[in-house]
């Protein structure tokens, strides 16, 4: 009798010790789960706050550069008429008309290097948050860089725009109607030539800043960004 107690004994001992095993795999096995779900909850939290920081400042970005754009612009539509106006002058053989044409150069001379200023500015700050936003992004770091060169070369343009802009200032300045014609008060010799050689500048860093654009369209499928009012 008491070798069969003994028995039962020891079987609900072993039966109670695979119970206490099995309720412990089971309660190790729920706090592994536990802990990796919260690691990947961890990740995931991490990933999507990324992602924001990586959309806000992208946006950001893409708000000062489409700022600089419209200024560009504006400055390259006053520029194209001080251009003309300028043109326009000098073959000008009526004194009145003469000086009609010199003042409309001026003050669009004026309005060129006002927008385009702010062009300028413009494109600077979007280049600094576009390198800011390389921080928080890994798939797209080719179209970000290629958003930098893009404000590069806009840079370059808006320079090259504004020293244009006062050469031809500087010339319209110097311009005098006398014996029918249009005279001029010094040598203007180095001013033309600085200004011929700042029109060739220009259009060889705008095939740069188009080509840029062009990569952008291209490559990464976002249509009409090479807006029709920046065709100039």
């Amino acid at each position: 009798m008491a070798k069969l107690f003994d028995k039962n004994m020891f079987i609900m001992m072993i039966s109670i010790m695979i119970g206490v095993v099995i309720i412990t795999f089971f309660i190790a096995d729920i706090n592994a789960r536990t802990q990796e779900e919260e690691k990947y909850q961890t990740q995931i939290e991490n990933i999507e706050k990324q992602n924001v920081n990586f959309t806000t400042r992208l946006l950001s970005s893409l708000g000062y550069l489409e700022k600089a754009r419209d200024s560009r612009a504006t400055g390259e539509y006053h520029f194209d008429l001080s251009y003309l106006w300028y043109t326009t002058a000098l073959v000008e053989t009526d004194n009145d008309t003469f000086h009609k044409y010199k003042n409309s150069s001026l003050d669009n001379c004026t309005y060129s290097i006002y927008y385009y200023d702010i062009s300028y500015d413009n494109f600077g700050v979007a280049q600094k948050m576009f390198l800011n936003t390389l921080n928080y992004t890994y798939g797209f770091k080719d179209l970000v860089n290629l958003y930098v060169n893009l404000t590069r070369s806009g840079e370059n343009l808006c320079k090259l725009r504004i020293n244009t802009t006062i050469y031809i200032q500087s010339i319209v300045e110097n311009m005098t109607f006398k014996d029918g014609g249009v005279n001029f008060s010094t040598n203007i010799s180095n001013l033309t030539a600085l200004l011929n050689e700042s029109l060739s500048a220009f259009n060889n860093e705008l095939e740069i800043y188009q080509g840029i654009e062009s990569d952008i369209e291209k490559e990464y499928n976002i249509v009409g960004f090479s807006e029709i009012r920046e065709q100039m």
